[in-house]
């Protein structure tokens, strides 16, 4: 009898603890998941969490369990966490993790595996915006302005428009190149 309670015990404290985590797992920096750009934070003290939208902080309320709403110049907001693609919705915009971003898979410098092909891509990040250098040839390094995809960047290139792809660890063009990043 004693043990079936330990048991009972113990994993009401795993069940409890479970779902506090899943509770807090919104916590973090959240980037705007359409241009990676626009940020958002959520934060934990005192046992609340925290909105923190352009240096200003808002308390989230709790509506449900992946819901919460946001008080913001007397407006609600809803702001809606979906676990399963761990995507966060607030004000109509999804957002991704931070660390999640495209952008960061792709900032280095990046050459052409086909050495017939003799491409380099230096990619930056720049005040929050991805720049792509590209040097072909060897010639003067030419700068290109991407715009972001859902599966990457595309940038017009050469006179056509050419889609950047992360494929395990190559950047792939639609054309089918491949690109490595250099080690340095």
């Amino acid at each position: 009898m004693k043990l079936h309670f330990y048991i009972i015990l113990i994993s009401t404290v795993l069940l409890l603890s479970c779902k506090k985590d899943s509770q807090s797992t919104t916590i973090g920096e959240w980037a705007d998941q359409k241009t990676e750009f626009a940020r958002i934070k959520i934060s934990a003290s005192n046992g609340n969490q925290w909105l923190m939208l352009r240096d200003k902080k808002f308390k989230l309320e709790k509506k449900d369990n992946s819901q919460y709403l946001v008080e913001v110049n007397n407006r609600e907001y809803p702001l809606i966490y979906d676990e399963t693609s761990d995507i966060l919705t607030f004000n109509s915009i999804s957002y991704i993790r931070v660390d999640e971003r495209l952008e960061k898979m792709f900032v280095g410098s990046w050459s052409s595996v086909n050495e017939k092909d003799a491409l380099v891509f230096d990619i930056y990040l720049i005040n929050g915006r991805l720049i792509w250098y590209i040097t072909k040839d060897l010639e003067e390094q030419t700068r290109y302005y991407p715009k972001k995809t859902k599966e990457g960047f595309v940038l017009t290139y050469e006179n056509q428009e050419v889609l950047f792809t992360i494929e395990e660890e190559y950047i792939v063009d639609s054309n089918g190149r491949k690109f490595q990043k250099s080690s340095s």
